[in-house]
């Protein structure tokens, strides 16, 4: 089944519509995690601030069950707060002196809790685990003005998270109800305002193209569609007055092929004629020619036949001749004999 032109448009829009908002939610989403850490930051940075203003010497520092209670307090108060610890230097590292997780302690602390230590900053991280995204804020702890530990503050982003998928996902159901109406709109809109003239103008064309030029239909808006109409209206007008034209000119040539028609008809019968005429004439010349040759051979036989008669003669007289020399010459012969007979 062909898909209209409308459907192609509605479902494009609807495709376009829909990576738009891919984007923009993808975009929005890691905007409000961008706009939260900051506030999460600031918290645990408060929270650090309180946890070190609550320790005025070494020895409170040091008191395990003392660190305890206050993890446990601020646990409490802060359900997003999953953990906090103590980082103490001791046997020349820096290790995990007290913390919520019992299993943590006497473990070597991590490398944020050292730069911390070292470089007398607050730090913060983002950690994700195989249950959770944690951000991890580690700051100093002073006494008297010297740095003798740090406090790690662990913020579980798991609700935060959450929160910001219910709201995106909120957004979404919106967002589909929206350009569902927006297509059924779209489509509504398409129809009314651009296929059904659309039909219109194909409608025309299919008339002008059956030959019917006077069932063309004209749309009298003056957006693209009117003058799309107007377009093949104006085509319709040339094609009908091409095809007056190339009927007259059928016309005109038909006459003119009927009127050279019967002049090549009158040129071949005078042609048959003089072939006609040629060929008596042929006959009567090849007649004059074997006639003439007919008398020359006659002649070339009585003038061959006086030739060798008289070559005959020539042959006798020749004959005669050499006789007459042979006797001369034997008369000659015999004179001389004689003359010689004559001197003896």
């Amino acid at each position: 089944m062909k898909r209209k032109i409308a459907n192609k448009i509605v479902f494009t829009i609807a495709l376009l519509s829909f990576a738009i908002f891919s984007i923009l939610a993808f975009n929005d989403i890691s905007s409000r995690r961008n706009d939260i850490l900051p506030l999460f930051v600031a918290r645990g940075e408060a929270v650090a601030r309180s946890l070190e203003s609550s320790i005025a010497n070494e020895d409170e520092l040091k008191n395990q069950e003392r660190l305890a209670n206050i993890i446990e307090k601020n646990l409490w108060l802060d359900p997003e707060i999953i953990n906090i610890s103590f980082h103490l230097p001791q046997e020349n590292d820096l290790k995990v002196y007290m913390s919520g997780q019992n299993k943590e302690i006497g473990a070597l602390s991590s490398d944020q809790n050292n730069d911390s230590f070292n470089q007398n900053k607050t730090t913060n991280q983002r950690k994700k685990t195989t249950a959770d995204e944690l951000l991890i804020i580690t700051a100093p702890i002073h006494i008297s003005g010297q740095v003798v530990g740090t406090v790690q503050i662990d913020f579980s982003l798991g609700v935060v998270n959450r929160q910001i998928a219910t709201d995106t996902a909120l957004e979404i159901i919106i967002y589909i109800i929206a350009l569902l109406l927006f297509v059924v709109a779209l489509f509504i809109s398409l129809k009314i305002m651009v296929i059904s003239r659309i039909k219109k103008i194909n409608n025309s064309i299919q008339n002008i193209a059956q030959g019917n030029f006077d069932k063309t239909f004209l749309i009298k808006s003056q957006d693209e569609l009117g003058q799309l109409s107007r377009a093949v209206n104006q085509m319709a007008q040339t094609l009908e007055k091409s095809q007056r034209e190339m009927l007259h000119y059928n016309e005109s040539l038909k006459d003119e092929v009927l009127a050279r028609t019967n002049e090549l008809e009158r040129t071949k019968k005078q042609l048959e004629n003089a072939n006609l005429d040629l060929e008596d004439k042929v006959k009567e010349r090849t007649a004059e020619l074997e006639k003439l040759k007919h008398n020359q051979e006659k002649v070339i036989k009585d003038k061959t036949e006086e030739l060798n008669k008289k070559l005959t003669e020539l042959e006798k007289l020749n004959k005669f001749m050499i006789n007459r020399e042979n006797k001369m010459i034997e008369l000659k012969k015999e004179n001389e004999n004689l003359k010689k007979k004559m001197k003896q």
